[in-house]
């Protein structure tokens, strides 16, 4: 005899209903960005090491975000996955 689950609505998991890691996706493109235009003021200011500094510390923020959102997306339960389709339906 085949029964049939009904899971009913499923919240999903973020912050006024969206989803958590788009909104942390921002922040790494940002931090890209920002250790390019570092790169190439280091690059035109001679050798500053100040701007080395600048870019390795914006580097290892971007790591830092997408391990976040990354770790997120990995620890949120398959049905939350599939109620905000990224997972198709079993």
């Amino acid at each position: 005899m085949a029964e049939t689950v009904h899971e009913g609505h499923v919240q999903r998991v973020g912050i006024a209903r969206h989803p958590i890691s788009p909104i942390l996706l921002p922040v790494p493109i940002v931090c890209f960005v920002g250790a390019l235009i570092t790169d190439l003021a280091y690059d035109s200011s001679g050798g500053n090491l100040q701007w080395v500094n600048f870019s390795s510390w914006l580097l290892a923020a971007a790591a830092a975000e997408i391990g976040a959102a990354a770790k997120g997306r990995a620890a949120a339960p398959s049905r939350v996955l599939r109620s905000i389709s990224i997972m198709p339906p079993a």
